[in-house]
């Protein structure tokens, strides 16, 4: 009775999960409109992006989706017999591979817990930080008072949205 019986509830392996394989079902079919049980590349990139709008209603972070370059690329890694077209099980491998990861820090659980710690800690830090210089640049308290530290936050983060490659 080791640890392992748990990774999964708290993310390790949420890619080789049945709910996993279930949202990927789910995406595939909601594209696969003439039921051949084969996806284009057309039909692979909108199936990838109702994947990651299932994700993203779920996770508390929000994944950044392939772009079109990316995505031709990933299609050409993937579609073994070079049929143009993929299966289940080859786009089941696509999901995998691309929200999955071999590495912690490149995989969804990290990507969240990133987030949370920059929504919960950083940005109301930083916000204070910014609340504190306005204060010592000659804005009367009395203004910066006014404002709650999650507003300022909340404009760090957006900041931070426009400026940096974070997944939030």
């Amino acid at each position: 009775m080791g640890i392992g019986k748990y990774l999964p509830r708290f993310g390790f392996g949420f890619t080789k999960s049945p709910a996993f394989e279930k949202m990927c079902r789910k995406s595939f079919d909601a594209v696969d409109v003439d039921k051949d049980e084969q996806l284009d590349f057309k039909e692979l990139y909108l199936a990838i992006l109702k994947l990651y709008d299932i994700l993203n209603a779920k996770l508390p972070c929000h994944m950044r989706v392939p772009n079109t370059e990316e995505m031709t690329a990933v299609f050409t890694k993937y579609d073994k017999n070079k049929s143009g077209k993929l299966d289940f099980s080859e786009y089941l491998e696509v999901c995998r591979g691309l929200v999955g990861a071999k590495h912690f820090f490149d995989s969804v659980v990290f990507k969240a817990l990133v987030v949370v710690g920059l929504k919960v800690a950083l940005f109301p830090l930083v916000a204070k930080g910014v609340k504190a210089g306005l204060n010592e640049c000659g804005v009367p308290h009395g203004i910066t008072d006014k404002v709650p530290v999650s507003v300022v936050a909340l404009g760090v983060e957006l900041a931070c949205k426009q400026t940096l490659p974070l997944p939030l």
